[in-house]
């Protein structure tokens, strides 16, 4: 029994050394497998899709709202982790939210808020060993560049919505499946005042409320409507410049003073100041008094 236990080990090893079904290349070319789902709007959760198949949807405009992530590891000592941009939230890591990991849930559900943004990366003593490439296809841009290994994929300050996601992973340097070339996007700090500015916004005091109403007409350029109801109603509008942003938020708006149209109030001053608050989207402080979104 011992010799053919032996002979048998022999055997084994000879298989494994030549060929014979078992070598040691073949198995070197084994590769862990991602598989995920994600949650659409109007539709669910969908079915998990695998290895750079599309999760979501393309030409119904539905906003991805949350995603599950998982990894067949093959073996290696490998993981994944993963967190997403999520409308009125932002980033899931810089709140108590944090990055996710074995097939929890990222973003929400029952809240219809909008995915815009996604990282994913591998974990593990084997993680460099592969490359773990994402694509998103985001509203108003369509399918974007590839990203990688902890890299953002989408939009973040304009609002897009997630539509649709194929994730892949490969052998360490492998070419990437495509195109990695504006894999994110996110507008300049200005920009991103300006989108949070444009709209209407309302400031109720003791005396009577002031209505501000803006447009956005360029990344650096807006104009505003100033309507003030106190004893009667009077306005006045403007075009208007900003030039930075501070990073406290704070910025200045330079009005074009040339543009100014007079409805019953001149005005006594050329600048604005003005103050983000972008981790609140329905309030923004205008002349220092907090304005709220019509």
């Amino acid at each position: 029994m011992k010799k053919s236990i032996q002979k048998l080990m022999v055997f084994l090893l000879v298989a494994l050394m030549c060929g014979g079904g078992f070598s040691i290349t073949a198995m070197a070319e084994v590769v862990p497998s991602v598989s995920y789902c994600t949650h659409v709007q109007n539709e669910g959760w969908q079915k998990y899709v695998s290895n750079g198949t599309m999760s979501g949807t393309e030409g119904k405009s539905y906003r991805l709202e949350g995603i599950k992530i998982k990894l067949d590891n093959q073996g290696y000592d490998l993981g994944l982790t993963y967190q997403t941009h999520i409308q009125n939230i932002g980033w899931e890591a810089e709140t108590t939210r944090g990055w996710k990991t074995d097939d929890l849930m990222s973003g929400t559900e029952g809240l219809s808020y909008r995915l815009e943004a996604i990282q994913i990366k591998l974990t593990g003593a084997d993680a460099d060993q592969f490359d773990l490439y994402y694509q998103v296809h985001a509203q108003n841009i369509g399918w974007m560049g590839w990203a990688k290994n902890g890299e953002s994929a989408g939009t973040a300050g304009y609002a897009y919505r997630l539509e649709g996601i194929r994730i892949k992973i490969v052998p360490k340097g492998s070419v990437a499946p495509g195109s990695t070339s504006n894999a994110f996007v996110q507008p300049s700090s200005v920009e991103q005042l300006l989108n949070k500015m444009n709209g209407d916004w309302v400031y109720q005091s003791s005396k009577g409320k002031t209505i501000l109403r803006v447009t956005k007409t360029s990344p650096t350029t807006g104009h505003m409507g100033y309507e003030q109801y106190i004893g009667g109603g009077d306005s006045m509008e403007f075009d208007f410049k900003i030039n930075g942003v501070n990073s406290d938020g704070t910025a200045t708006l330079n009005m074009d003073m040339n543009s100014v149209i007079d409805y019953g109030i001149t005005p006594n001053f050329s600048t604005i100041p003005v103050k983000a608050l972008m981790d609140q989207p329905n309030a923004i402080i205008f002349f220092n008094a907090t304005f709220t979104r019509l």
